[in-house]
């Protein structure tokens, strides 16, 4: 079910101490849209796109993520890791399990595939 669009004041004013957040309405890719802030020099860590839809998402092995306007969580964060790349194992499941925490808050009834997929009723939702 489609959601009310995002709002960039309600999302970023919260997160406003920690993530630097850009709501765009429509985009290819949140991915492609903070690789080119990256490459520009632009980004910094923390920043966050946030989009209502992207027309070419892609997800893990670049496999392609579709998904109707307005009805799943479209976004791309950018952070500079403070531990060496050899201590990394641990974020595939702490991000899984950080998600399923929040929305599970709302009553979302979000269960986990190892190591981060997320489920609603056994179907992968994220």
């Amino acid at each position: 079910m489609p959601r009310a669009p995002l709002d960039q004041s309600q999302i970023a004013a919260p997160l406003s101490h920690y993530w630097r957040v850009s709501v765009v309405d429509l985009t290819t890719s949140t991915q492609a849209d903070l690789a080119e802030k990256i490459n520009a020099g632009d980004a910094q860590s923390g920043d966050v796109i946030v989009a209502n839809f992207q027309s070419a998402g892609r997800g893990r092995l670049d496999r392609t993520f579709t998904a109707p306007a307005s009805t799943a969580l479209l976004f791309s964060l950018y952070l500079i890791p403070q531990r060496s790349r050899t201590e990394w194992g641990f974020l595939p499941l702490l991000a899984g399990i950080s998600v399923a925490e929040t929305l599970n808050t709302l009553n979302a009834g979000i269960t986990i595939k190892w190591p981060n997929d997320l489920l609603i009723n056994e179907k992968k939702v994220g």
